[in-house]
């Protein structure tokens, strides 16, 4: 056989044998040492999604409070009180204020980046959510074809592992 027949002999046999193992770990006859992907990405999805959020309201927080210190840095009380100052004060007052505002716009546009990292895991969650789904759906088609039989057609269980 020429190596790409074998390639693909070889995957198939590999996925027959997976297919086989997964299975039996649903019906709880076997299946050892394979893990459940479907749960492992679902709970890290809800891991990182709840992060991202306490980081969100942490940004959004942090947002708010640049915000009013510029607003009370721009006050009228406040604006009497550096005329008073020294022209070098007021300078130096200007450059803190100009670094608040950068400050505030970088923090900006880290809450945005974010929340289109969060948009798009909230997304990648439905699609793994989805996903088990059809993988459970599945097993459950196969458990209903193999039932307690011993021996199946293959031509009815297999095409199934592909």
């Amino acid at each position: 056989l020429p190596p790409q027949d074998k390639t693909a002999q070889l995957h198939e046999l590999a996925n027959i044998v997976l297919g086989i193992r997964l299975f039996n770990r649903s019906i709880g006859k076997g299946g050892a040492g394979v893990d459940d992907f479907p749960a492992l990405a679902s709970g890290r999805c809800k891991e990182i999604l709840h992060l991202m959020s306490q980081e969100l309201d942490t940004i959004g927080t942090l947002c708010e409070q640049y915000t009013e210190v510029i607003s009370h840095l721009h006050s009228a009380p406040r604006q009497e009180a550096v005329a008073a100052l020294s022209e070098k004060e007021r300078e130096a007052d200007a450059v803190r204020i100009q670094r608040m505002q950068e400050e505030l716009t970088n923090r900006r546009q880290y809450a945005a980046y974010m929340n289109l990292l969060f948009d798009g895991l909230q997304q990648s969650a439905k699609h793994v959510g989805e996903l088990e789904r059809m993988f459970d759906k599945e097993m459950d088609n196969l458990k209903q074809l193999v039932g307690s039989r011993t021996s199946v057609p293959k031509e009815q269980v297999y095409p199934r592992f592909d």
